[in-house]
């Protein structure tokens, strides 16, 4: 029966996954057009038959495995204690030290892999690493929900009396199935927990790098884009034409290449002018290495460029290290002057000056012109004089700080659209995990409940117990799911994101959506 149960489900969850990836597939290819900047055409979905087939296998052979262990379990009942009708006088389970232990070798080796990964930068190792920290949660549910059994079998029935001693009695009879479902509910918030960080810092760390490398009162910049954030490069020409107009008292201009390649790697080219570069507009501590004024002269003078962190990271790059790029006109050998973050390019960038640009790859074409207005210049009407003078000759977008930051903004909430999907099937998941173990429950106290009917409890009292069960395993699995949430978010900011897309990213803990995933769990 097993068998023919988790081969229906197989089928339909599979049925089900490509349904969903046919809907997911333009959230997705949208993503990574807007992280790597190109387009990813994609005229439909394309299924692997021999993977297919190994996930049908994987799903059955996982129902049959559980259910195996079920009836194993059910085999070493004693008959006479199966046949009692007082749920008290049943057995229950009792925690095992065997699983603290195995939970501890869990975590121990978890902590040796991201270890590992920091020192040979492989994300392998730190993805097996996150894997491992987020299965010692089901390992160590069952002991968990066994410490505390003691302590609730008090709290409810003092708080809500007959309600509260039901909801225990069924809570904590099996503490091996309320620990099983309080972990799938605290994975499933764990997962909802880590993408939502992940993408807030993601988006906060992006949006003050651009606060405070691509600032200026107003950006002027071509409507259209190369496939992702990035505009369409304009005329440099406008850089002159731009500074001539009344109430502009500082002109900089900057030019991003995706695309050059150095080391095997395809890493960004950020070019900018002499005023990008003054140390005022960085905060203290921005320079993982060098010194931010000798850096500083060295830029401006072309005798040096900037490394980014995730291109010295990636090839153990560092201050005094000569860099080698291939240029139009030959190679282009300079020193590295300074290690400092940047988002340019996904797996490393170079900052350098504008003038090399145009010396060594003849490249005059910018991606961005930032104004820096006199004191007293009114914004609009600068915006409104650029456009007279250049609107009937180009597509552009004149856009204040705050407006360049809503306009990357909405560009990173597309990024990371697809990340709003997985939260909603993790919440639906988790309901339907409450539920399942409610509906069994309720199944398997039939008599206990005609029982309690008889004895004079009303359907009221009987809801309420029901609805006590849920809160609880709700409760105790989004204790757990937030916990564990925390730690894997931290992991994937600090270490795995860094060494598997390349961008370096402050830590931000998503609490609006950990509240959101939360909530129904607790609630259902």
């Amino acid at each position: 029966m097993r068998l023919i149960l988790g081969t229906i489900g197989t089928a339909l969850g599979m049925v089900i996954g490509i349904g969903l990836a046919s809907l997911l597939t333009g959230l997705v290819t949208d993503s990574m057009g807007i992280n790597f900047q190109l387009r990813f055409p994609v005229h439909g979905v394309s299924i692997d038959p021999a993977q297919q087939a190994l996930i049908a296998v994987a799903g059955v052979a996982t129902a049959v495995c559980a259910s195996y262990l079920a009836v194993r379990r059910v085999a070493r009942l004693d008959p006479l204690e199966v046949m009692r009708t007082d749920p008290r006088t049943i057995r229950a389970d009792r925690p095992s030290s065997g699983l603290v232990v195995l939970w501890a070798g869990l975590v121990a080796i978890s902590a040796l892999a991201l270890l590992a990964e920091e020192r040979l930068k492989s994300a392998a190792l730190g993805n097996l690493g996150s894997t491992l920290w987020n299965v010692s949660v089901i390992v160590i549910a069952i002991p968990m929900v066994g410490w505390l059994a003691g302590l609730l079998k008090r709290i409810l029935p003092a708080l809500w009396r007959a309600e509260g001693q039901m909801a225990a009695e069924s809570l904590f009879r099996s503490v091996r199935r309320t620990g099983v479902t309080a972990a799938a509910i605290a994975l499933v918030l764990t997962v909802a927990v880590g993408v939502s960080s992940l993408s807030l810092s993601f988006r906060r760390s992006m949006i003050a790098y651009i606060g405070r490398v691509l600032s200026g009162d107003l950006a002027v910049s071509a409507v259209s884009t190369e496939g992702g954030w990035l505009e369409t490069p304009i005329p440099d020409s406008l850089v002159s034409e731009m500074a001539a107009i009344p109430g502009v008292a500082q002109v900089e201009a900057g030019r991003i290449m995706p695309g050059q390649v150095y080391g095997g790697e395809r890493i960004g080219l950020l070019a900018l002018t002499d005023g990008a570069f003054d140390p005022v507009r960085y905060p203290a501590g921005w320079y993982r290495e060098g010194k931010a004024d000798d850096a500083v002269r060295a830029l401006r003078a072309g005798t040096g460029l900037l490394a980014s962190t995730t291109l010295s990271d990636r090839l153990g790059l560092h201050v005094g290290d000569r860099m080698r790029l291939p240029t139009p006109t030959g190679q282009l050998d300079l020193p590295i002057v300074g290690v400092v973050p940047d988002y340019v390019g996904d797996r490393g960038s170079v900052i350098l000056s504008r003038r090399l640009l145009i010396e060594r790859w003849g490249e005059r074409t910018v991606s961005r012109i930032h104004l820096f207005l006199e004191p007293g210049a009114s914004l609009e009407q600068v915006r409104q004089d650029i456009a007279g003078r250049v609107g009937d000759r180009y597509r552009l977008k004149i856009l204040s700080l705050r407006e360049v930051l809503e306009y990357h903004d909405r560009m990173l909430n597309r990024a990371f659209a697809f990340s709003s999907a997985i939260q909603i099937l993790i919440v639906i998941v988790t309901v339907c995990g409450i539920f399942d173990l409610l509906l069994s429950s309720i199944a398997e106290r039939r008599r206990e409940l005609a029982l309690w009917r008889l004895v004079g409890a009303d359907d009221r009292v009987v809801g309420r117990s029901v609805t006590l069960e849920s809160v609880t395993i709700g409760a105790l699995g989004a204790v757990m799911g937030v916990a564990v949430g925390l730690v894997t978010a931290w992991t994937w900011i600090r270490f795995n994101f860094r060494y598997l897309i390349g961008y370096e990213l402050e830590y931000h803990f998503a609490l609006g959506s950990a509240l959101w995933c939360v909530i129904p769990a607790s609630r259902s």
